[in-house]
């Protein structure tokens, strides 16, 4: 147990992509709340994103931004950004020097009490010479499909064939998994493409990999105590959910236009529209996605990409003239702030797991519009099972294919959410739970660290 004189020494490491980095800058924060010394090791080439990412949150306190102490692998430095397969690989092939920046941080900060790791790193610094916990950073839904493959392959579920006639007979439901709440299409609902073996041969390693001494999760325990407790009895014993975490973060809106205009809007009124730093819309889609907000005829804040907008600059023109004050495009937002501004009252989404319990812990309900890896459970659950949100059809039902969705479905989805007196109040129970979650889960890191 760390004294008063030799606070808890904890390493962090996230693979270097946004969805996976800034929940672990969060935790990052809440841990060095507690009166612990953080090392915070990451690339060269994201390390200023990071720094600007955790500015915002420590808000201007200083003694809790001086407690995270940031550790940088010189690979890289010009280079952008990185896909999910490319940050693995690079922080996998840079293990040992991963090891080394550990090493060096001792002296300095002290012996390392714990090593909070990336889930998809376990396996390669899992000999780290202390204590070391995994951290999973999507839906407990998603670990618990993703645990139970094996299962799907052996009944027969999984893989798929594109000749397979009867699709739609393809659905897991508590007799195949049990502990699921709800009926989910292979094709349409379990992550990963249903129709490639090598997919699925990577998440069966993961059973092996969340073998770690201790299981970190974000999540809400109202919303996935039942999934929490089937994990548990799987053998995920030393389990502990830390979060949402995303309710400690601060909201202080740094852009003054966006600020402005939704200060001019009315309760509620508005629908965000952001579908995260993955995701590229094709141009046509692009397109779509404006005439259908444009004739949805809601206010909204639509973030799209500077390449986008270069692109379709002379359609965006035309859009804008035609909508007026009635909308906002902009090229980046500050995510948290807009979900939790008070004119806004529902947001389209790809169903991240970060995007998804920000607007959870802002008690604003969602359009699901998801595209790949977690985002389809996270999208099912949050739309059948916890009954915060509606969902774009963007996939076909007989394959699994992602398809352009028209401007239609668009408008249909925007209308059917912002006119949803009863989404709105679902939304805001599952906030006010939120908040009471959140001194549980402060609790909860105390007992980690101490232990």
């Amino acid at each position: 147990m760390a004294s008063r004189s030799n606070p808890p020494h904890v390493v962090v490491i996230p693979l270097p992509i946004s969805g996976h980095t800034n929940p672990l800058l969060q935790l990052s924060v809440q841990l060095a709340s507690l009166g612990s010394d953080i090392t915070f090791i990451t690339t060269s080439s994201t390390l200023q994103a990071s720094l600007s990412a955790l500015n915002h949150l420590c808000d201007g306190d200083q003694k809790l931004r001086q407690a995270i102490r940031f550790q940088a692998l010189e690979v890289d430095r010009d280079r952008s950004g990185y896909t999910l397969s490319e940050s693995i690989e690079v922080m996998a092939r840079n293990s040992d020097e991963i090891k080394k920046l550990v090493a060096a941080s001792a002296p300095e900060l002290g012996p390392v009490s714990l090593a909070i790791i990336d889930f998809l790193l376990i396996d390669r610094l899992e000999s780290l010479a202390c204590n070391v916990a995994a951290f999973w950073v999507s839906s407990a839904a998603m670990l618990h499909i993703t645990v139970n493959v094996e299962t799907l392959l052996e009944k027969g579920f999984l893989p798929l064939s594109r000749n397979d006639r009867s699709p739609e007979k393809k659905v897991v439901d508590s007799s195949v998994i049990p502990g699921v709440p709800c009926e989910l299409s292979v094709f349409t609902d379990i992550p990963e493409d249903p129709l490639d073996p090598v997919s699925f041969s990577s998440m069966r390693k993961l059973k092996n990999l969340l073998k770690a001494p201790w299981l970190i999760m974000n999540t809400l325990d109202e919303l996935e105590e039942q999934t929490l407790g089937d994990l548990r009895d799987q053998g995920f014993g030393k389990l502990v959910n830390v979060g949402p975490m995303l309710v400690g973060a601060v909201s202080s809106m740094e852009d003054h236009v966006q600020k402005e205009w939704l200060d001019a809007q009315e309760v509620s009124s508005v629908l965000y529209v952001c579908f995260g730093t993955m995701v590229e819309l094709p141009e046509e889609q692009v397109m779509e996605v404006g005439y259908g907000l444009e004739a949805s005829h809601q206010s909204f804040l639509w973030v799209l990409r500077e390449s986008s907008q270069r692109k379709l600059g002379y359609f965006l023109q035309g859009l804008r003239t035609r909508i007026g004050n009635r909308g906002l495009i902009v090229s980046w937002s500050s995510q948290i702030d807009i979900l939790r501004h008070p004119s806004v009252g529902g947001f389209v989404t790809h169903c991240g797991w970060n995007s998804t319990l920000e607007s959870l812990s802002s008690g604003v309900p969602m359009i699901g519009w998801p595209f790949m890896g977690d985002q389809p459970i996270n999208c099912k659950f949050m739309v059948d099972v916890w009954r915060v949100g509606v969902r774009i059809e963007s996939k076909n039902s007989s394959d699994g294919s992602s398809r352009i969705v028209g401007r239609s479905e668009v408008e249909r989805a925007a209308r059917s959410l912002m006119g949803s007196e009863s989404l709105r109040k679902r939304a805001k129970v599952i906030k006010s739970k939120a908040m009471e979650a959140m001194e549980v889960s402060r609790a909860r890191l105390k007992e980690l660290l101490y232990l």
